[in-house]
């Protein structure tokens, strides 16, 4: 990018240090002009640059949404929900340049998270016996909401409900902390960050994906995290306290 710039910056330089001479011969034009040239060599290789990787899925054969300079395919979340994009998405996307494979196919996904599935050492087979009878217990938790929502005759959220039965295995599990995620999902400032890691600003998302896709180096120098650093400070305090 530095080669294509090169010429703009001197023919800048070469404009502003011979002003008099170009002004007295009537030669504005035909520096304007030659200016246009250098600027849309520069443009095309810039768009060049950042389209180089948008036949990566087209060549396999495999089909998709149609990316765009920037955003890659991921300009729907601009549209649509992003549980809806990924649906349509189906196998290919791309993240800002970079091809992204989508998996939707449920059959896929069974193979991968249970045949195909590694265990780390984070979730060996003892600690996830060990976590059981706490996840046990947070389904017990959610059984008494639905009871009582049921006895009440009131609506329950389906999506809304299952969001907080994970909360409550996380907080559970990670953190050693019981929490009324059901009930208490307004004032509890566990909920209220998690929350925030997960729904956040939207701009950071976008912003965060930019500079790691497009400039790694810039994401490296400016230090920019995708989540707020008052939420990452709370949960570094949780962990360690």
């Amino acid at each position: 990018m530095g080669t294509t710039r090169s010429p703009i910056y001197n023919h800048m330089s070469t404009t502003l240090s011979g002003l008099a001479t170009i002004r007295a011969f009537g030669t504005q034009n035909m520096f304007m002009n030659q200016y246009y040239r250098y600027q849309n060599d520069h443009t095309s290789t810039y768009f060049i640059y950042l389209t180089r990787d948008f036949q990566f899925w087209s060549s396999r054969g495999i089909n998709g949404p149609k990316p765009v300079p920037l955003l890659g395919t991921y300009w729907q979340l601009l549209l649509k929900p992003f549980q809806i994009v990924g649906l349509d998405n189906q196998q290919r996307t791309y993240i800002c340049t970079q091809p992204t494979l989508t998996v939707s196919d449920p059959e896929l996904i069974r193979d991968m998270n249970i045949k195909d599935f590694h265990i780390s050492p984070t979730f060996s087979s003892g600690k996830m016996r060990s976590m059981h009878p706490i996840i046990i217990d947070c389904v017990h938790r959610l059984d008494n909401y639905l009871e009582t929502k049921s006895m009440d005759g009131e609506d329950v959220e389906t999506k809304k409900t299952m969001g907080s039965l994970t909360m409550d295995v996380i907080f559970s599990c990670a953190f050693g902390t019981k929490i009324d995620t059901y009930n208490d999902h307004k004032t509890n400032e566990f909920i209220v960050n998690t929350k925030e890691v997960f729904c956040g600003a939207v701009w950071r998302l976008w912003v965060f994906i930019a500079l790691v896709k497009i400039s790694p180096k810039l994401f490296e120098w400016t230090g920019f995290q995708i989540i707020d650093p008052s939420v990452q400070k709370f949960f570094i305090t949780a962990v360690s306290d």
